[in-house]
């Protein structure tokens, strides 16, 4: 893999920068989405829980 690195690096340092940022871009994406995507699964529990208790009371 380092010389797949290597070689690309050689080839076109530009391009190969340009691709790690935008992974980096990506990961970071998906870092700060991943908190949201907890809280907002957290939330969908807790609503379905309120939905069986309120359908248990009919």
């Amino acid at each position: 893999m380092a010389k797949t690195i290597d070689t690309k690096l050689t080839d076109d340092p530009n391009g190969f920068i340009e691709m790690a940022e935008k992974a980096m871009v990506k990961q970071q994406t998906i870092i700060a989405a991943e908190p949201v995507a907890a809280q907002t699964e957290k939330d969908q529990k807790e609503a379905k829980l309120k939905l069986e208790k309120v359908k248990a009371n009919k």
